[in-house]
């Protein structure tokens, strides 16, 4: 198969995916309207579909949530956290509609039961699973403005597990469309066994994680507020640059964060930058018990860079626990690119890490240019700097340029905003063998892709990736 018919099949898959996920969100209210349509009054077809909607919204939150690797090759982790997020209002609307309207246009039903069951046990797993959905999303929609910690979210966050086997009894129980149309009965079970499995998956992975916690081999202080990370690699571990995987340090829930060593080192490296209560905790000293083998050192002391806040006593893990590889984010998605365009902003510059330390990217058959663009506050805030200043000198290949957004007082390549005016002036022209590939925070982000798109770049050849998850 041809690489063009690769990225064809691959476009297919895509759409193909997004077609279904549609048409099983609708095709039970199809279903309803054809069979029960001359029985029931509008209002009650309404209320039973939006309850078969609101089930197909949470099994395909749960299968997103996973981290299906098939799922991640097709679409990328990062596509899949924004429709995660986009998919959640939408979960919480069609179940606050159908726990409003159902008391009221099922009465009738429910008296017909009364003998039967008791009233409580029809709507109790249909209370339940609407409670776990509510505290599920709710917890994230405040989770910014009130500061919840990342644990406390990530527990309640979990709750929204819980609400796939109270609305399958839900169903069961008080739903009279399942025990009377076979086939909702099937939409029912198929795809709460398909987002159960993935959820089970996904524990199997992370609980085979837990019971084979790796060494950390190193531990550097790489930067000011940034500790960088070396653990053994497990054998039979494959990458590709610009990955990340899902790590957890001292028992804590995991979290995700790039792996910034090329794919053919001996190691796994993280470079994490301390701004919140977990990076912080990571530390920035190993532990006591493994002083004797473990390096800690102050990256760059003959650098000239002012030094940093004094940093938190915290002592970093001896281990850690792994989970991945994940992401799409990698150069290999533009196998036709013969110049690479990577813009970074703070400790974006991960994924590039990866991929311009690696032996294997400069072996790219036909690669003419590399361009990194890197928007830090302060020189003393950027790791890797020096090493990657000291390839752009030995490889003509690779131009280099740094934007500092901090003090006047330091020394900056430019300093100026990344806009249009600047990718104009320092970026090659844009043609079909050029990708760009950003990685950032969001305000960032969003102003590189509409520069990018003043200039005339297709939207399929802007690769991007936010690190905030």
């Amino acid at each position: 198969m041809t690489e063009r018919s690769r990225r064809l099949a691959t476009r297919a898959l895509r759409a193909g995916g997004v077609v279904a996920v549609v048409a099983a969100l609708v095709w039970p209210g199809a279903v309803i309207t054809s069979r029960l349509g001359g029985h029931h009054h509008p209002w009650t077809l309404l209320a039973i579909s939006l309850g078969y909607t609101a089930f197909g919204l949470l099994c395909l939150q749960l299968i997103l949530a996973a981290r299906t690797r098939t799922l991640d090759r097709l679409y990328g982790s990062d596509r899949l956290l924004l429709i995660h997020r986009a998919v959640g209002p939408l979960l919480l609307s069609a179940a606050a509609v159908h726990v409003s309207v159902a008391p009221f246009v099922f009465s009738p039903f429910t008296q017909r039961l009364q003998f039967m069951l008791p009233p409580l046990l029809e709507t109790l797993p249909g209370a339940a699973a609407a409670t776990a959905v509510l505290l599920a999303a709710g917890v994230t929609a405040v989770r910014a403005a009130t500061g919840v910690r990342y644990d406390v979210w990530r527990r309640v966050h979990l709750l929204g597990a819980l609400a796939l086997p109270l609305a399958m009894t839900h169903a069961a129980v008080a739903g009279q469309s399942f025990g009377r149309v076979p086939l909702l009965r099937g939409y029912v079970l198929g795809l709460g066994a398909v987002a159960g499995f993935a959820l089970l998956a996904r524990a199997a992975r992370r609980i085979k994680a837990d019971r084979a916690p790796l060494p950390v081999t190193d531990v550097t202080m790489s930067a000011e507020r940034t500790t960088t990370i070396r653990v053994e690699r497990p054998a039979g571990f494959s990458f590709r640059a610009g990955q990340f995987c899902e790590v957890g340090f001292g028992g804590r829930p995991p979290h995700p964060f790039t792996i910034a060593s090329p794919p053919e080192a001996p190691y796994l490296e993280f470079t994490i930058r301390r701004i919140g209560e977990f990076t912080r905790a990571i530390g920035t000293r190993p532990a006591s018990s493994q002083e004797s083998r473990l390096r800690y050192r102050r990256h760059d002391r003959r650098s000239k860079a002012p030094a940093g806040p004094r940093e938190s006593p915290h002592r970093a893990p001896s281990t850690v626990s792994l989970s991945g590889p994940y992401g799409r984010f990698t150069p290999d998605i533009a196998p036709e690119a013969r110049t690479f365009v990577f813009i970074a902003g703070g400790i974006g510059i991960t994924p590039f890490a990866s991929s311009l330390r690696s032996e294997a990217f400069w072996r790219r058959p036909g690669l003419r240019r590399v361009l990194l663009i890197w928007s830090i506050r302060r020189r003393s805030e950027a790791p890797y700097y020096n090493e990657l200043a000291g390839l752009a000198e030995r490889d003509r290949r690779f131009l280099f340029y740094v934007l500092h957004t901090g003090t006047a007082s330091e020394t900056a390549t430019h300093r100026r905003s990344i806009d249009s005016a600047y990718l104009a002036e320092h970026c090659p022209a844009d043609d079909a063998n050029t990708a760009w590939f950003l990685c950032g925070p969001a305000a960032m982000m969003r102003e590189c892709g509409r520069s990018l798109r003043q200039l005339g770049v297709p939207r399929r050849r802007i690769h991007a990736e936010r690190f905030q998850r």
